[in-house]
């Protein structure tokens, strides 16, 4: 006797996790980091001289980044190498590549995996559970993209505020915010 496959009842979790249309996002999201790099380049460059900075020291400052950015990105290399098999090619470009951490992406994905009785890369991984925490880790991104969008300019506001009121409080408040965040 036969026994019926459900759908996303199939453990072949590359099968999905690679379709082009996550192959065009992930190209898409590339896009918009490349122009958004180029825009700012740009205007570093226009603003340069009226900030006393040369295009030689400009230049110098852009290699430098360059190589310093490499450290940290061969860090994210890694761990992403890791991430490959649990979820596709397209989708660890996207999540750790622009938005989240690690740690960050791989708990929302359990913690949605888990909702399913199932284990991130275990036998119960399927390609239903696949999409749970994929869009679990789509929606965590999402709200932190959505939550800087809508609290920058508060806080921005907040700022000037506490500027006006006590400008050394603003010495304060940064260093508090980061140990809280930290914490």
């Amino acid at each position: 006797m036969k026994t019926a496959v459900m759908p996303g009842g199939s453990t072949d979790i590359l099968a999905i996790a690679n379709i082009p249309i996550l192959w065009v996002l992930a190209i898409g999201v590339f896009g918009a980091i490349i122009l958004q790099s180029v825009i700012y380049m740009r205007a570093a460059q226009k603003a340069g001289p009226s900030a006393g900075i040369s295009q030689a020291e400009l230049k110098t400052s852009f290699r430098a980044g360059a190589v310093a950015a490499i450290g940290p990105s061969l860090a994210v290399v890694l761990v992403s190498v890791a991430l490959l098999t649990l979820f596709g090619t397209p989708a660890v470009l996207v999540r750790i590549g622009l938005v989240g951490s690690a740690a960050t992406e791989s708990a929302s994905a359990s913690l949605a995996a888990a909702t399913m009785d199932a284990t991130l890369g275990g036998p119960d991984y399927t390609q239903a559970v696949f999409v749970v925490a994929f869009m679990a880790m789509s929606m965590s991104g999402a709200m932190w993209m959505i939550a800087t969008l809508a609290l920058t300019p508060l806080l921005k506001r907040g700022d000037s505020k506490l500027r006006h009121v006590n400008p050394a409080l603003m010495a304060i408040v940064p260093a508090a915010a980061l140990i809280g965040a930290f914490a």
